[in-house]
């Protein structure tokens, strides 16, 4: 059996010295963006006139064998569809009450070439040529459920229709076709975010992450239901900090037994601020879905580039779906990113940005030129062997040690340059007493480690 400590987790860590955590280092795709909103293409798709922010939801569905992006879009906005590119530059964005919401579908075989398919389900302006899976639906989250013993609710939604004024559920055998939406029957949260959704793999209920008001500030509010029918009322987890540090949407996967959310910060505020009404994506966790704390605040998991409108794809808003881990560990993080502030004119488009396993935040030293340590908890239990996660410049490297409870210290041994992960055996199996791992760094970052209680597992 294998249990991942991720070094993020500020409750596994008993002792640092001269050493600091650091956010991993995501790749950009150069091919971004993957797809744009096609308003103005030749042939125009008139449906996709702003995608605004796109809540994508992007998985690898096995049934199908095809990557999968569900995405939430205006099908209607007068002002965007009156302006051409050349005027959004020169005036500011009107929404206007009369905007209508979408669910849009893409997909594509290997994440990276994306199809728009004919869907033939919501007619638009006299044809159903188009991939458009609902109208009315904001913020829509699209669960694949394998474990769910009836192939009708295989596929699970979570939105919010505007023609309903109501949050709504929805199931679908394929995907494609949808049930009629089922209005919450009780509670209604404001859910004008990524209404996010998954089940927890320790309590099997689903679990609603939203987003409500209080006092005038967007907080993260919390909901949870054994049959995806009836919710429990939300409650708020989680707020930044005041009208700069505002979180807008948190999309929540598991790692190991930490939770991360991918939270949207809006920065209101100061008008004067570079930031201002723009969205950067932050890194938090938790270990219970209820209690979260920001990784690094201030910093931001994927860097939003350099401009203003109309700049670069993602130089303006980020709105992340969970990663799509792939067969070697690394994570692709699919998000759309939008090349103007939040509430003017952007174009928006899907993007691309990947992470090696477990790398999102390491310990690494405070200075280039003298290590730094980092000692765990008595976290480690009924274990034989540990694999460490790590970089290693050259001539640099990552030296483990393992502490016992009785005091004894045993010397595992090192990683060194191109040594990414790396097991250890230890001198006998660690029992209920547990034992504490001590990582003195040089030149390097260390992420994370696997203890194994059977050798066999590694």
């Amino acid at each position: 059996m294998k249990k991942k400590f991720l070094l993020l987790d500020s409750g596994i860590i008993a002792q640092i010295q001269s050493a600091r955590l650091r956010l991993g280092e995501v790749q950009k795709y150069g091919g971004n963006p993957l797809f744009m909103e096609e308003y103005f293409a030749v042939p125009p798709k008139k449906w996709e006139v702003r995608y605004d922010n796109g809540y994508p939801n992007v998985f690898y569905d096995p049934q199908i064998q095809k990557y999968r992006c569900y995405y939430t879009l205006f099908l209607r906005d007068e002002d965007s569809e009156s302006a051409s590119l050349q005027a959004r530059v020169n005036r500011q964005y009107q929404p206007l009450e009369s905007r209508v919401t979408g669910l849009c579908y893409a997909e594509s075989a290997d994440g990276l070439h994306w199809e728009k398919p004919n869907l033939g389900l919501v007619e638009f302006e006299g044809s159903r040529d188009n991939n458009i899976l609902m109208e009315y639906a904001h913020g829509t989250s699209v669960l694949y459920d394998p474990e769910d013993p009836d192939p009708q609710r295989r596929y699970k939604m979570m939105t919010r229709s505007d023609k309903l004024d109501r949050v709504a559920v929805s199931f679908s055998a394929d995907g494609i076709h949808w049930e009629e939406l089922t209005p919450w029957p009780e509670h209604n949260p404001a859910a004008d975010t990524h209404n996010f959704v998954f089940r927890n793999a320790d309590t099997g209920k689903f679990v609603f992450i939203t987003r409500v008001w209080n006092n005038g500030l967007r907080v993260v509010a919390r909901s949870e239901s054994q049959d995806f029918l009836h919710w429990s009322d939300p409650i708020e987890i989680y707020r930044g900090c005041g009208f700069e540090d505002q979180i807008y949407s948190m999309p929540v996967f598991r790692c190991g037994p930490v939770y991360l959310g991918l939270a949207s910060i809006y920065h209101g505020g100061d008008t004067d601020s570079p930031d201002y009404d723009r969205v950067d994506c932050r890194l938090t966790y938790s270990t219970d879905t209820v209690h979260w704390d920001r990784v690094l605040p201030g910093e931001n998991l994927i860097p939003r580039a350099r401009g203003t409108y109309p700049g670069p794809c993602d130089s303006g808003c980020i709105y992340a779906s969970v990663p799509v881990t792939m067969p070697d560990g690394s994570m692709r993080f699919y998000y759309m990113g939008g090349n103007g502030q939040h509430t003017n004119f952007r174009e928006t488009g899907l993007c691309l940005c990947t992470l090696p396993a477990d790398h999102f935040a390491g310990y690494e030293p405070v200075s280039a030129l003298t290590p730094g340590m980092v000692q765990t908890r008595f976290c480690i239990q009924d274990a034989v062997e540990i694999c460490v996660t790590a970089d290693v410049s050259e001539g640099g490297f990552v030296k483990v040690e393992l502490i016992e409870a009785n005091g004894a210290e045993t010397l595992l041994g090192e990683l060194r340059q191109s040594e990414i992960a790396k097991p250890f055996e230890l001198p006998h199996r660690v029992g209920n007493d547990g034992a504490a791992l001590r990582f003195t760094l040089y030149r390097s970052k260390i992420y994370s480690f696997d203890s194994l209680s059977c050798a066999e597992d590694s």
